[in-house]
């Protein structure tokens, strides 16, 4: 029985076919070999929608923020403890940052989806807030509630 694979007109051993495949759903899968559960939040003009947010210690989560205002936001949390952290900002340019980057952060234009994928490593209450001028102050916030794995 011949154990050699064809591939693009050379055969190649069956490790080196397993490689990429593996590769593919370590990608897939994050860091943690877990697939992420995903949250979606929308971002409207002064306000996100749902304002609670719930994920578990040691499990990866993907939150994705649609904007649906007319201007860029954000989505910030700080002081949560996180690992195996993956943004994808969806802007067009133009977007301040806040001054001390916090723990997470992500950005979307209007009509655009970004996404933050990370693994939370402690439970706690955390404040999720919009850094654009003005918009923490008016409301544009919600809550990340991060709780401890069942057993």
């Amino acid at each position: 029985m011949k154990s050699d694979r064809n591939v693009g007109g050379q055969t190649a051993p069956p490790m080196l076919l397993a490689v990429p495949l593996l590769a593919a759903l370590a990608i897939g899968c994050g860091a943690s070999g877990a697939p992420a559960t995903r949250v979606s939040l929308v971002a409207r003009d002064i306000a996100y929608e749902p304002t609670r947010l719930v994920a578990t210690v040691g499990e990866p989560v993907e939150i994705a923020m649609q904007n649906v205002g007319a201007i860029d936001h954000d989505l910030n949390v700080d002081g949560i403890a996180v690992r195996d952290v993956q943004a994808r900002d969806a802007t067009t340019g133009g977007h301040g940052h806040p001054a001390k980057m916090p723990a997470l952060h992500v950005a979307a234009s209007p009509g655009k989806t970004a996404t933050v994928r990370f693994v939370p490593t402690a439970a706690g209450t955390f404040e999720v807030w919009c850094s654009v001028a003005g918009h923490r102050e008016a409301g544009m916030v919600a809550v990340l509630e991060v709780r401890e794995a069942r057993s």
